[in-house]
């Protein structure tokens, strides 16, 4: 997929802040097992990555492609959130 954060309106240094963000504290220490992350804006998109497993259990790494099925939660915080992280703000899961 291509991805061009400049014509999408994001820093690609603040987009890698939040892809390292996700691994470091999310994926890597367990609290999910991984994830696919997604960020556009009107159309164009400007990131889009995986990180971890979609099976821990057989050793399954995630990938890109539409084989997989998410439950897609989106919630306003979430999402105020995410732009906290970008912005640089202390990040809180509760």
């Amino acid at each position: 997929m291509h991805t061009d954060p400049l014509a999408a309106g994001f820093s690609q240094a603040k987009l890698d802040k939040l892809v390292e963000h996700l691994d470091t504290r999310y994926v890597q220490p367990g609290k999910i097992p991984g994830c696919r992350v997604l960020v556009s804006r009107r159309g164009v998109t400007a990131l889009s990555s995986t990180l971890g497993k979609r099976d821990i259990e057989r050793n399954k790494p995630m990938r890109r492609g539409y084989d997989l099925s998410y439950l897609l939660h989106v919630k306003t915080h979430h999402l105020d959130r995410t732009h906290d992280v970008i912005r640089g703000r202390p990040f809180s899961a509760e």
